[in-house]
């Protein structure tokens, strides 16, 4: 599997978007599958809290954000 770096950037924790919280593992449910559910964050954070610790979403630390895109190995374009 190939990646393409997108973006790069910091952001605190809490300033997570609805997609990023699906993307990182935040579980949908039928009562957060309304698009930019508030409730989706609730989620994320008792999933950040169980990974790195109780308080770990209320101390809101920084993040790195790293966005990528799959690519097919023929699209790779490297010079030595």
């Amino acid at each position: 599997m190939f990646l393409r770096i997108t973006g790069v950037r910091a952001e605190k924790i809490q300033d997570i978007s609805y997609d990023a919280c699906i993307a990182e593992g935040a579980l949908l449910t039928p009562s957060n599958t309304m698009p930019n559910s508030p409730l989706m964050r609730f989620d994320f954070k008792d999933l950040w809290d169980r990974t790195y610790g109780v308080g770990a979403w209320d101390r809101n630390d920084w993040v790195w954000v790293n966005e990528f895109e799959r690519v097919d190995k023929d699209e790779i374009n490297v010079k030595v």
